[in-house]
């Protein structure tokens, strides 16, 4: 019998780092980071914890220990707070993907694996409870979703980047990996992610276990007819 739990939740990036200096007193520019930073994580925690509509800059101030002013000096609109502070945290998990997947070996399925449960982490991380408050906000909210379409690209691209360092650029735009990966990430994965709210933690695994060997054949294949069209032209 599955189990009664429901899935829980993935691992969250370490968004605690502060700036580098190589001096030992803060400078100027150094405090000024760090208060970004404290306000882009008070941001995310806020919306985590109420929501989109109910995070306002009075409450991210305070929550980040921050004057009005301070925010001010960072960012002149919410709007701009709010989409940088999504950014800022879809950085932070793709820094861990990358670390991840920086070695793999393309050839062994199991490998393949390995790069598609890291997209599975970042599918069930807090990225995308915070990502799922902004979709629904931006629906009647059009400078909102102007930002969030800007976001979306750019992180497409991001992610394609990643793909073509770990498969080769020719491979990745002479196959359908690409589509495969995107299609797998942005509809498979956020798509459980959804629904594990009301599964248990065996049904989302079972589910994903599933997909995921369909996924990893598709890419195998994809890399042998590449790599046949290579022999060929040699």
């Amino acid at each position: 019998m599955a189990a009664s739990q429901t899935a829980p939740p993935a691992k969250r990036a370490d968004r605690s780092n502060k700036p580098k200096s190589s001096q030992s007193a803060p400078t100027k520019q150094l405090r000024s980071a760090e208060t970004r930073l404290k306000l882009l994580n008070a941001t995310i925690d806020c919306i985590e914890e109420m929501g989109y509509r109910e995070t306002t800059v009075a409450r991210v101030t305070s929550k980040a220990g921050v004057s009005v002013g301070a925010y001010m000096h960072h960012f002149p609109t919410k709007d701009q707070l709010m989409a940088d502070a999504l950014d800022h945290l879809y950085e932070q998990h793709m820094l861990r993907f990358e670390r991840q997947v920086g070695n793999i070996v393309v050839s062994d399925p199991q490998q393949i694996e390995m790069l598609l449960d890291g997209l599975r982490r970042i599918a069930f991380s807090e990225v995308f409870a915070v990502a799922n408050e902004y979709l629904v906000a931006q629906r009647t909210d059009a400078p909102l979703r102007n930002h969030a379409r800007s976001l979306s690209l750019k992180h497409r691209l991001r992610m394609r980047q990643v793909y073509e360092r770990v498969f080769g650029t020719d491979v990745v735009q002479n196959s359908r990996i690409l589509d495969v990966l995107d299609g797998a990430f942005s509809f498979l994965l956020r798509g459980l992610s959804v629904v594990a709210v009301g599964r248990t933690v065996n049904e989302i695994d079972d589910a994903w276990r599933l997909w995921k060997g369909h996924i990893v054949q598709i890419i195998m294949d994809e890399l042998a007819s590449a790599e046949r069209k290579d022999g060929a032209v040699g």
